[in-house]
């Protein structure tokens, strides 16, 4: 039997992840834990029913339980696993991105690195300098005052920052596209 494989919207995913974190879960209580709103929650879950991903238990004539097929496990598992790939990938290439950009500036006399913004793509910033062992260098990090998401990394000295730098919020998106959803 030769099944075509569909690829799940990040919004069908996210019904699935909900469904197999807790199948006692109410279509109410599916849309709430996916952030969806509710009618889209029940055409979601129609439509993934239709597909074969899940499966639909009548536990009296007002309670519905919602369960993932063994294709729906696979389907989930195999996002999943694509995600994955994709972020560790994203991370290696930001990685070797900022070592550049700090060996090419620690080179020429630079020994302070301001890291501004938060989340994930500071620490990797962050982390991946101190990995790097540079006797005396420092690294700085701020949060951005206003409010826009991101983490850009530039190289300071003697209480200059150099123009430049690298803009981490754009490269990620470069390397993941513009949307960091599954």
């Amino acid at each position: 039997m030769n099944v075509k494989t569909e690829n799940l919207s990040s919004k069908e995913y996210r019904i699935m992840d909900a469904v197999s974190s807790s199948p006692e879960l109410s279509q109410r209580a599916i849309s709430e834990q996916s952030g969806l709103s509710l009618g889209l929650t029940n055409i979601l879950l129609n439509r993934l029913v239709k597909k074969g991903y899940m499966k639909t238990v009548r536990l009296n004539p007002r309670r519905i339980r919602y369960l993932l097929t063994p294709r729906g496990i696979k389907e989930k598992s195999r996002k999943t696993y694509l995600f994955m790939l994709r972020s560790l990938s994203a991370v290696t290439e930001i990685r070797t991105l900022v070592e550049e950009y700090v060996s090419e500036k620690y080179a020429s006399g630079v020994r302070s690195f301001i890291i501004i913004g938060g989340g994930e793509l500071s620490d990797i910033a962050e982390l991946t300098i101190k990995a790097m062992h540079l006797e005396d260098a420092e690294v700085i990090k701020t949060l951005k005052l206003n409010g826009e998401k991101g983490a850009v990394l530039h190289a300071s000295h003697s209480e200059r920052v150099y123009p430049g730098g690298i803009d981490l919020w754009k490269e990620a998106e470069t390397i993941y596209g513009s949307s960091y959803e599954l």
